[in-house]
């Protein structure tokens, strides 16, 4: 196991060191804390007292509810810009006099999803070492500077430029949003509730901006006040981050923890674990910026989700270029109507959060009644991972043999009820199913996820018009679903094989010794404190004042 602490660093839930503890009464102090571990050299670790009010954990409900809302809306913020070039294209060809068909229309929301690329392989793992709050606000003044950029942008150059490096910093909330709910909801259920709506929100965002910014781009307002649309909305979501959000990662915490007390008693013995790590510039280039890649290329379950989701984000930025083909081409719409054609999928991603929290329910009544315990991350997120990638399939079929002139333009419009149901179920589902499987180390395995997901999803736009044009709608569209059909393999290959890969995966079977490792300490912790105020309770009753003393572990009194 000392090799796994080397490479993964000594941290388990909210960073707390493993190993074994010395018990003791702590000083009276203004802070609340409780010490895991004294070393040799009489340095006291500090960690989160049971029911520390400063442990996330125990923060109210109102709290973590405030948290809550506030990722949702800055990923929603982030997914909101990623599309907003889609419904102004013929704006931005006349004024940069390119052809409608040429391929440089597609890159504005190419280059935007290729930070998505490169953003969360830093921000992620930097959100593990530096915490969640400040790896959250400044990417996103970076990309309000880059989009207010856009909005003046001179040329198309420019402006893909600054789109890519607008895309850099929303990556942000889509890297740190999921580790930060892993900080606050330690229950599963809550935590995939969370995560629910988190994806509904990455997926409605795309598809209601087309709907604005096809309407804005043909009026008096021209395409530029999209971008001014995306400024406004940045900073407005911003305000209340930077001054109403506070640190959530437990690490970061716990050395805050240690300096107060440091401060208080004079003591500068307390440290915090995460002090007693390497925190070196080398060290944190070594470990942080290379654990999501480390995960992607060695942990099978990380692999096989982080393809699925990328095809399937692949397909869903797809349909920006498929839907103008099919709903422009074919049927004749303006920019603007042709973007109502969104709507379905909005109405198919509300379904699917639905759907989770009514499965969610299901399992919890299930569990209670027959008295069996929590239900396994592959029962409790795959079946409907599985179920979502059926109906994501149909969506794709439905889609491609329907969109014809010689059919009514509704019918192929259904079909993005099931194109998003099915799309959010996976989604949904398999980065719950990621979240619950690495828990501290979730923020890097989804950065693994959405780092290779936003490859596919800035590639296949670009190769879509040349596709449609060459295969037509009909098996453009089909193509993507004979790879859904092969991909939509992994929720069943998981759910039969997940637990056997979990127990051999060297990151999970460090996170679950320490859980064993903490959950015997806490109980010894517990059982010291009850011993402590007994034995105090019987000096006092002797008349011996213990209250400016520390009675240790051996009865000891200083």
């Amino acid at each position: 196991m000392a090799g796994i602490e080397k490479e993964i660093g000594k941290r388990s839930d909210h960073g707390v060191e493993g190993g074994d503890m010395d018990l003791w009464t702590p000083l009276e102090t203004k802070t609340p804390y409780a010490v895991k571990k004294l070393l040799e050299d009489g340095r006291k670790v500090v960690m989160f007292a049971p029911n520390d009010p400063e442990n996330p954990f125990n923060w109210s409900l109102k709290m973590k509810t405030w948290i809550t809302i506030v990722g949702i809306v800055q990923v929603s913020n982030s997914t909101f810009a990623s599309t907003m070039p889609s419904g102004a294209t013929s704006g931005i060809a006349e004024e940069f006099g390119l052809q409608m068909s040429s391929p440089l229309l597609t890159l504005p929301i190419s280059m935007f999803i290729a930070g998505y690329v490169v953003g969360p392989l830093f921000l992620s793992p930097l959100s593990e070492f530096y915490g969640r709050k400040y790896l959250s606000i400044y990417p996103v003044i970076w990309y309000n500077i880059w989009t207010l950029a856009c909005a003046v942008a001179p040329n198309m150059p420019a402006l893909l430029v600054f789109r890519f490096l607008s895309g850099l910093g929303a990556s942000a909330p889509l890297s740190v949003t999921g580790g930060m709910y892993a900080d606050i909801w330690k229950d599963p259920v809550v935590r995939g509730r969370c995560i629910a709506i988190f994806c509904a929100a990455t997926m409605i965002g795309p598809v209601v901006s087309p709907i604005i910014s096809g309407f804005v781009s043909v009026s008096y307002l021209t395409w530029k006040f999209c971008f001014w649309i995306l400024l406004i909305v940045g900073v407005a979501t911003l305000i209340p981050q930077i001054f109403w959000l506070p640190e959530t990662f437990g690490p970061i915490l716990l050395i805050d923890k240690a300096k107060r007390l440091r401060a208080e008693t004079r003591d500068d013995y307390f440290v915090a674990p995460a002090e007693l790590e390497d925190r070196s510039v080398g060290k944190m280039l070594k470990l942080t910026l290379t654990r999501p890649l480390e995960m992607l290329f060695t942990e099978a379950i990380v692999a096989a989700i982080s393809l699925y989701l990328a095809f399937v984000y692949g397909t869903f930025y797809m349909t920006f270029q498929s839907y103008p083909i099919i709903f422009q081409g074919v049927y004749g719409f303006s920019s603007g109507i042709a973007g109502l054609a969104f709507i379905p999928i909005c109405i198919g991603s509300s379904i699917a959060c639905l759907a989770v929290i009514l499965w969610d329910e299901y399992l919890l009544r299930r569990s209670r009644t027959s008295n069996s315990g929590p239900f396994s991350g592959e029962i409790r997120r795959l079946p409907l991972a599985a179920m979502g990638g059926l109906t994501y399939i149909i969506g794709l079929f439905w889609l491609g043999w329907t969109g014809s002139i010689n059919i009514l333009w509704i019918v192929p419009m259904l079909s993005g009820i099931m194109f998003g149901l099915g799309l959010s179920l996976v989604f949904i589902t398999c980065l719950n199913y990621i979240t619950d499987a690495y828990t501290v180390y979730a923020a890097s395995a989804l950065a693994a996820s959405s780092m290779s997901r936003s490859v596919f999803g800035a590639a296949l736009p670009v190769a879509a018009r040349r596709m449609y044009a060459s295969l037509g709608v009909g098996w453009a569209t089909s193509c993507m679903g004979f790879v859904a059909i092969v991909l939509g393999c992994v929720p069943f290959i998981l759910m039969k094989y997940g637990q056997q890969i979990r127990d051999s995966s060297k990151f999970c079977m460090y996170l679950k010794s320490l859980e064993t490792k903490e959950l015997v300490e806490e109980e010894a912790r517990v059982a010291s404190m009850a011993a402590s105020k007994a034995a105090s309770s019987e000096l006092e009753d002797s008349g011996v004042h213990t209250h400016e003393g520390v009675v240790e572990s051996t009865g000891k009194i200083k």
